[in-house]
């Protein structure tokens, strides 16, 4: 009779812990999970160390010439912008501007070098541009066009680049997509010479969007007979008990590249798995990962060459803002 008694017991016991697994959602970052994926929330919280959004108040009426202190420029003709489909009413409108050129700055706005079907591009310069009257934001208006010009070393221009399009995820990454959709006709940035509001002449590339956002010149990484491989970092840290979200960027040594990963995977009580396609056998990358916690920011990073080892483990430890925006500053 004891023995039964028992045995109802550990049944009983059994159910009920399996039930509660049953109801664990491994998903939950707050319950089981050292950390989070959140691209965007981490890019959110590192907003005070980007130093490359400028602001400009212009009248949209009028043609304005947008100049930033390396001499790049956007130049905006008049009434080139819509409300929606309605007339412009305020009298002046403000432009924010992101300009982005290395690796650095890609990071600190969150945004990188990945284009549509898992191709991958090597950036000559990007700029995120919004528009706002009154906190509406504006369109560029059907059939209207503006002017970029970025300050750009003439010796690395190649025939290839062309313009992109960047479209915005959930996750808040963005993804590139040829502008005229089309990758065998490159004819859209050119080498061009402008002058400067410091009255200097500057040398760079132009080109004409037809769309606000983001913009890219870039060309695509030359991989027609490159061995291509998925490899993913492991990313731990110390059981602080902190919750701490996670990004993630692939950062090429040797060319203007930085990518986000394809996928991030958690599991209860084990570290992060967040992984990148496509990559190319032996190039030199690094990989970073940017953590934020409810107070404290993480850090880790490792060189390394593309192999068929598909696992780089990183540890990430707490740094301070400062040491993280110094250590970009190095890539």
């Amino acid at each position: 009779m004891k023995t039964y008694f028992k045995f109802i017991i550990l049944a009983v016991s059994t159910v009920l812990i399996l039930s509660r697994c049953e109801n664990v959602n491994v998903f939950d970052p707050f319950d089981f999970i050292p950390h989070s994926w959140n691209p965007s929330g981490v890019r959110n919280s590192l907003a005070s160390i980007n130093n490359t959004q400028t602001e400009f108040s212009i009248k949209p009426n009028q043609d304005n010439i947008l100049n930033f202190e390396d001499g790049s420029q956007v130049v905006f003709p008049k009434n080139c912008f819509t409300d929606k489909g309605s007339a412009v009413t305020c009298d002046t409108i403000l432009v924010k501007i992101a300009k982005v050129q290395n690796k650095d700055e890609m990071m600190q706005n969150g945004v990188g070098t990945n284009a549509t079907k898992d191709r991958l591009l090597v950036s000559a310069g990007m700029v995120s541009i919004r528009v706002f009257c009154n906190e509406r934001e504006l369109q560029l208006a059907p059939g209207k066009k503006y002017t970029l010009r970025l300050v750009y070393d003439q010796n690395k221009f190649k025939d290839q680049l062309e313009m992109f399009y960047g479209d915005v995820n959930a996750d808040g990454n963005v993804t590139w997509e040829e502008a005229d959709m089309d990758p065998n006709i490159t004819d859209n940035v050119n080498i061009s010479e402008w002058r400067s509001n410091k009255n200097n002449f500057v040398l760079g590339i132009e080109c004409f969007p037809e769309r606000l956002g983001w913009v890219n010149c870039d060309y695509f990484l030359g991989l027609q007979n490159a061995k291509l491989v998925s490899s993913c970092v492991s990313v731990t840290s110390d059981p602080s008990g902190d919750k701490i979200q996670l990004t993630t960027y692939c950062i090429f040594k040797d060319i203007n590249t930085a990518l986000f990963p394809c996928c991030a995977e958690t599991e209860p009580n084990k570290s992060s798995k967040i992984c990148f396609k496509n990559l190319p056998f032996e190039k030199k990358v690094i990989y970073i990962v940017i953590g934020k916690g409810v107070s404290d920011y993480y850090l880790g990073a490792k060189e390394t060459v593309i192999s068929d080892v598909d696992l780089t483990e990183i540890k990430i430890e707490k740094k301070s803002l400062e040491e993280i925006k110094k250590y970009l500053s190095t890539l």
